[in-house]
């Protein structure tokens, strides 16, 4: 018995009877996000779980207790998330929860002082960071190009028929390609960077020439960044159309029948949202500029890079039901591994399978990719014949891993029942491997090497800087596995299904 639920459910559930919480965060609408505060205003919400859209220009007054989940980064988010309480001058409590293998969050337990009364130091922001400075250059050049991005890629892409091409259309392929626009998108953004190109000048990936390459290669990387949506698009429209087949199947069962007109329904909601046709504000993650803003192409600063996403069925907004959930992919790896449970609008959820490219009949569209990861230093390397020793370290390189799956778009489903054994087992986790590898600029090495040295020359610390790097972190398995030598997890390469031990036995 485990003695913490027996005694909630004996003495304190009743009192909390009625008490019920909503979201407030950038995914949740203006509209409702607005009058969600009003309700937290007046206490007719009592509970508000929020992200950092909390953290500046919402007034509470008569707030009076703020808990924190983790430590915030700095001092300065720590005073904005904190002072949203007590600001009409009353007492107020807030609490900071450090949690347990969370180096920052246990340095700052034990130097609490530095976060709770540390100075406020103003942002910083690296200008000669590549791809920074990559993404205004492309924003220069599409502004040049004078092609509107509109509300949604359906207007960027062609999306018609039973089989869309999804190339980009003829016309918004003719314009990106206007060769004065890009002499004019080099020279504009020659003019930009005039005053921080002697700073650019000192690392490894400029050179001479590097704007007229990055305007000259940018419809090729508009196109690229279109690919994470098409592929959303291509899945959501192949299992609508499977699960059409088989609702118009009159040799399938009525239950096989009923839910294939759901899973129809879950696909066409992914459609629409993918269409972002319930919004032309840039509240959605498929606004157009909101979605190459995540992709790296444009600038983009309040949103995550390169996310991932979740599916979610049964979520109402606007005219359809679902929604997709986006993290960042360091997030994303845990929070959407196998079986994880994801918590979204007062509802439980399960992700249970992942999204794979849609396969013809009898052929696997599963691509794997097998890596070999320096035991010393944590340094990747591609298996390639020959490669025995670490190229950073020169240590001898472990085992071969295999079968290393890139993890896409998950999709979870409704959980009315989850027990408490269950929710401790997931709380455990999963057991994640931090892998690095230097990005090489042509022949020019992404590396720099320096040793420090006291007064008299005799070595202290030797440094290996990089200005870029590929940062891979790898879900082996759950903390609490039965065997902790055993890595990885049973997936139906034809459905992209979890499975547990048991069903893949």
């Amino acid at each position: 018995v485990n003695p913490f639920f027996r005694d909630l459910y004996r003495d304190v559930a009743d009192s909390l009877s009625g008490l019920y919480a909503r979201e407030h965060t950038a995914q949740v609408p203006a509209d409702q996000r607005e009058e969600r505060e009003d309700r937290f205003r007046k206490g007719t919400l009592p509970l508000l779980f929020c992200s950092p859209t909390m953290e500046l220009g919402v007034d509470i007054a008569s707030l009076n207790a703020v808990a924190l989940r983790n430590v915030p980064p700095t001092p300065a988010n720590y005073a904005q998330r904190s002072g949203r309480a007590g600001r009409s001058g009353q007492p107020a409590l807030v609490v900071t929860y450090c949690a347990t293998g969370n180096a920052h969050d246990q340095y700052y337990f034990r130097r609490r002082e530095d976060v709770i009364a540390g100075s406020v130091v103003a942002p910083r922001l690296d200008v000669t960071n590549e791809d920074l400075v990559r993404s205004h250059v492309q924003a220069v050049w599409i502004a040049e190009t004078g092609q509107n991005l509109h509300g949604s890629l359906t207007d960027l892409l062609d999306a018609d028929g039973e089989e869309p091409s999804l190339k980009l259309l003829d016309g918004v392929a003719r314009t990106l390609a206007d060769g004065a626009a890009s002499r004019r998108a080099a020279d504009r953004a020659q003019s930009i960077l005039t005053d921080v190109i002697p700073e650019i000048e000192q690392t490894s990936w400029w050179y001479d020439g590097w704007i007229e390459d990055v305007v000259k290669t940018a419809p090729e990387a508009f196109d690229r960044a279109c690919d994470r949506w098409r592929s959303l698009y291509r899945a959501a429209l192949a299992e609508q159309k499977e699960q059409n087949r088989i609702v118009l199947d009159q040799s399938a069962t009525r239950k096989t029948r009923d839910v294939a007109t759901a899973r129809r329904r879950e696909a066409e909601t992914q459609l629409q949202l993918l269409r972002n046709e319930d919004s032309e504000t840039g509240q959605t993650d498929f606004y157009s500029y909101r979605y190459f803003a995540s992709e790296g192409f444009l600038p983009g600063y309040s949103f995550p890079r390169l996310p991932l996403a979740a599916y979610v069925p049964g979520v109402r907004r606007g005219r359809g039901e679902g929604d997709y959930l986006q993290r960042p992919r360091f997030l994303a790896i845990s929070e959407f591994g196998p079986g994880a449970l994801l918590y979204h609008e007062g509802a439980r959820y399960q992700v249970h399978r992942v999204q794979l490219p849609p396969s013809r009949p009898g052929q696997v569209a599963v691509e794997t990719h097998d890596a070999r990861r320096c035991q010393a230093c944590g340094y990747l390397h591609q298996k390639a014949v020959g490669i025995d020793v670490c190229e950073s370290c020169g240590e001898h390189l472990g085992p071969t891993t295999y079968r290393l799956l890139r993890l896409q778009t998950v999709y979870t489903r409704r959980r009315e029942r989850i027990s408490s054994d269950e929710e401790e087992r997931r709380r455990a986790g999963f057991e994640l491997q931090l892998s690095y590898r230097f990005t090489d600029h042509g022949s020019r090495p992404g590396r720099v090497d320096a040793t420090v040295t006291d007064a008299r020359g005799t070595p202290l610390l030797e440094l290996t800087y990089g200005d870029s790097a590929s940062v891979r972190v790898t879900n082996l398995g759950r903390r609490r596995r039965k065997n902790p030598d055993e890595h990885g997890f049973w997936l139906d390469v034809v459905s992209g299904r979890w499975l547990t031990d048991k069903e893949a036995a």
